[in-house]
């Protein structure tokens, strides 16, 4: 019940959290600087496409977020790095949090569909 509260915590600054780009977390553990996320982006048939996550550097486990045009979570299944959604709601952001706390925030473009 602790690990699910405290995860609980974390999305929630995540879903708040307006940064454009990683933050030094507060205890210095790790280096926020070194978490980068890419993703790609897959048009399955006419109505859905796929989108994958890939993370590198900061500390695992990382959480995922996928959000609309409105900052509304497209996900709740925080710890999937994969989504299908329907072509009318691709996210407009993605938000990757590693274990310490440190996040990275990238923009969707709908031109990357391949």
């Amino acid at each position: 019940m602790r690990i699910r509260l405290s995860l609980a915590l974390v999305f929630l600054s995540v879903l708040f959290f307006d940064g454009r780009s990683t933050h030094e977390n507060q205890s210095g553990a790790g280096n926020c600087h070194s978490l980068k996320v890419s993703y790609v982006a897959i048009k399955l048939n006419a109505q859905r496409i796929e989108i994958s996550l890939s993370v590198k550097g900061g500390e695992e486990p990382y959480y995922y977020l996928f959000l609309d045009k409105n900052n509304k979570p497209l996900n709740w299944e925080f710890d999937k790095n994969l989504i299908q959604v329907d072509i009318t709601q691709v996210p407009a952001k993605m938000k990757v949090t590693d274990a310490v706390g440190c996040l990275k925030m990238i923009q969707f473009n709908e031109s990357e569909i391949k």
